[in-house]
This record gives C-alpha cells, structure tokens and sequence, in this order.
C-alpha cells in the first residue's frame, strides 16, 4: 500500500508540472546518471556495444546519455498522461494510413499488430483507438505491485483499449467481441519459454523472440502489421504503420518475426536514441555480468 500511495503522490505532483519543467527534471535525471553508477549502465553499454561496435568512445557516450534521457522522458510523460484528457494527448500524437487500416475494419477483417519499446509506447493504449476503428487489445506483462497495476490499467482503458495479461485469460483474444479486432504485441521483449521462442538476426546477431505474434498469425491467417512509433521532437511523436505480411500462412517459420525485427532494427539505426536501452535485449547470446 506504500509504494502505491507514493506512486499517487508522484503522478499528482507530476500532473501540476508543465511540460517543459518535466523536461528539465528529466534532464537532472540525466546527468545524475550519467555521473553516478546509474540505473542499468552496464547493460545500456553493452546492448550499445553489440548493436553499433563501430561506434566510437565519444559517440557511445553520447548515446548512453541519449538513452537515458528517453527513459526519463517517457517515464514521466507516462505520469503526465495519467491527469490529461485523451485529446491533449492525442494533440501530441499523430497517426499516418489510417484509412487502410480502417479498411480492414470495413471488410470485417481482425488485424495482427507489433509494437516495441521504441519511441513513447506507453501512450499506444490511449492513443491507438482514437485513430481506428478496430477494437484494440493490448498484450501486456503484469508487474508486481497489484494495486499501481490496476490503476495503470484503469488510466489506459480511457479510450476503450482493452489490456491483457499474458499470463492471464486471453480468451477475448480468440472470440468474436461484435466488431473486427486488432491485438497488439510487444514484439522486442524476452522470451521466458525458450523452447517456443523464435530465433532471428537482429543487428548481426541471433536472438531470441517471443512466438505469440507470429503463432496467432499463422492460426488465424489475419494480416499482420508494424506500428511503427516516431519521435517527431520532445513530447511529440507518429505512428507510420508498415506491412508485415498480408497472407501470415504462406511464410515459412519464423519468416513473421524476422521481418518485423528487421523493420525495428532500420528505426533504431534511424534513431538510436528513441529505443528503451535498458532491457537485455542479447542475453540469450551475451553476457550482461
């Protein structure tokens, strides 16, 4: 119950704050860990080292920096979301190609959809079902805390995204809810079960995906799409949805996954700074000791 009043206390004092005060504390953040051991550091430098080994001292420095400051920036935008009303963040949030996804829903086609940690994810939920027609169900991962769990999950279904636990029932996933769906997964996080996971090349490198994407698709033949999220400047960004596969049951295993991770990889070689650094992406293949 602590952590969660404390977890209140923090959303309402970020809620007073305007934007570019925000900024400025997540700036302090920054340069807190940029001079201290800092949170996860040594995996930052070494998803950086993997990824771009090319990069010099100079310029990894520069991007470890750049790391934080996007974990910081969407953390507390994450916060800040939580007092908006739905269209000030919609304001800050552009859509590109919604009529063809929107032509999906008038043929009465469900729609697959990836996501990653790449730009400010957090905001998808609420802003994904102000563009399309489709009913949006969220694949996500619990965290401990019951109590913050459910009032994020409440403050999400602001715009009638359903959230669901992927460790829970994902029956609404697998039946007709009364209007076309598309279901949404984080494409770029580790997998727990490694005898289903699927192996792809990601920045030169074999790694480990989940499977539940891809084994939808193949079951259920729907198209599969990429929303890919672009930070346009600070505190703004746009979805550009790309095509991962239009007919999921005549690619061969695992063709799904490499396609989409190859289409992440081209945005964070755009962009190395909008992705969440933190996470070990590689650690089925290297080291993080």
């Amino acid at each position: 119950m602590l952590a969660y009043l404390v977890f209140r206390i923090f959303v309402g004092i970020v809620a007073l704050l305007p934007f570019w005060l925000i900024y400025k504390f997540s700036d302090l953040l920054v340069f807190i860990s940029m001079n201290t051991k800092g949170y996860r550091k040594k995996v930052i430098l070494t998803n950086i080292e993997i990824a771009f080994p090319e990069l010099s001292a100079l310029e990894k420095k520069n991007l470890l920096r750049e790391a934080y400051r996007n974990l910081y920036d969407i953390s507390l935008e994450s916060l800040k979301s939580y007092s908006m009303k739905p269209a000030k963040v919609k304001a800050r949030y552009s859509f590109a190609k919604t009529e063809w996804l929107n032509n999906y829903f008038d043929e009465g086609k469900d729609l697959i959809a990836y996501s990653a940690h790449y730009g400010n994810w957090e905001w998808g939920p609420l802003i994904v079902p102000m563009y399309l027609n489709h009913l949006i169900i969220g694949l996500i991962k619990p965290i401990k805390n019951t109590k913050i769990y459910e009032y994020i999950i409440a403050q999400r279904h602001a715009t009638g995204a359903e959230l669901v636990d992927i460790y829970g029932d994902k029956s609404i996933i697998h039946y007709d809810q009364g209007r076309p769906k598309m279901t949404v997964y984080i494409g770029d996080q580790n997998p727990s079960n490694k005898e289903r996971a699927i192996e792809v090349n990601f920045f030169n490198v074999k790694t480990l995906c989940l499977h539940g994407g891809e084994s939808h698709a193949l079951r259920t033949n729907n198209v599969v799409v990429n929303l890919q999220i672009k930070r346009i400047k600070r505190g703004y960004y746009h979805i550009d949805p790309l095509l991962v596969s239009e007919d999921p049951s005549s690619m061969k295993p695992g063709e799904i996954t490499q396609i989409y991770m190859s289409q992440l990889q081209a945005a964070i070689e755009e962009n190395p700074s909008a992705w969440l650094w933190t996470h070990k992406r590689w650690k089925h293949s290297h080291s993080y000791k």
